[in-house]
């Protein structure tokens, strides 16, 4: 597997990471969110209903006529559409039988009382069993949130060792190889030839390091051919400049003397 393959794997990897920890945020998110809406919806309107009955009881000091007939029918015509919890359904019921009679027009006046003291009986229970669902939903959202919260937190952590981790230690994927193949040009700049590099794996560092080792092993070849090859040019100008008759006396820049032969050294 090449550089650029692991560099892709790599930063796949943290794009999938954090794409990863952005969808459980979103989910949970949603799951509050859908949870907060269910309490509105399911309860609200039963609630708003409930009320739109009380006040057209209360236009008509808490009895039921000509004049509100319609409004109060209206409304329990939705709160029956709008039936939810355990137990409404009957208080529904039995309101609309309580106000069935009281628009009958051949009922005593204890059977209306005893109708109203039904209806107003229902719409109270019909408002608790709202009120007991909004109070125990909500807690069962705020559960799901303190819920929702944990795992967020946890996913966070882990997402961050996970990133953490791959920032401190990917670097060095590349930093590391690249130092050794620096640290081995110097050991080569001192003709420290026996200086070898090994990498793991089958990509293109692992291709240098072979190369590098060829290459220090053919300096190693060349060097040591040179070294020779000068020292047997240096013997061979010796024996010559030995064997002349002539005084010979070799200076540097500075005047000083480097080397002279037997004719020279009589003298």
């Amino acid at each position: 597997m090449n550089i650029k393959t692991k560099l892709r794997l790599g930063f796949g990897f943290l794009f999938l990471v954090v794409i990863g920890f952005g969808g459980i945020s979103l989910y949970h998110i949603n799951q509050i969110s859908e949870r907060s809406k269910v309490i509105l919806k399911d309860n609200y309107k039963s609630l708003m209903y409930v009320n739109e009955m009380r006040i057209a009881l209360d236009n008509e000091n808490g009895n039921i006529n000509l004049n509100n007939n319609s409004a109060f029918d209206k409304a329990l015509k939705l709160e029956e559409n709008n039936v939810t919890e355990t137990g409404e359904k009957n208080a529904v019921i039995a309101l609309r039988k309580a106000f069935t009679t009281i628009k009958s027009q051949n009922i005593s006046s204890d059977q209306k009382n005893d109708a109203m003291a039904q209806i107003r009986l229902q719409l109270r229970n019909i408002d608790e069993l709202n009120m007991d669902a909004i109070v125990r939903k909500n807690d069962n959202a705020t559960k799901a949130t303190e819920k929702a919260t944990i795992y967020l937190s946890v996913t966070a952590f882990v997402s961050f060792l996970i990133l953490f981790t791959f920032i401190v230690n990917f670097p060095g994927f590349i930093a590391n190889p690249l130092k050794e193949l620096l640290e081995g040009i110097k050991e080569i700049s001192r003709k420290n030839y026996k200086q070898k590099l090994e990498f793991k794996g089958n990509d293109e560092f692992s291709e240098l390091a072979l190369a590098f080792n060829k290459m220090a092993v053919e300096l190693k070849n060349w060097d040591n051919t040179n070294v020779a090859h000068l020292k047997s040019e240096k013997l061979r100008i010796e024996t010559i400049i030995e064997q002349m008759q002539d005084a010979i006396i070799g200076l540097n820049e500075k005047q000083e003397i480097l080397f002279l032969n037997k004719v020279a050294g009589q003298y």
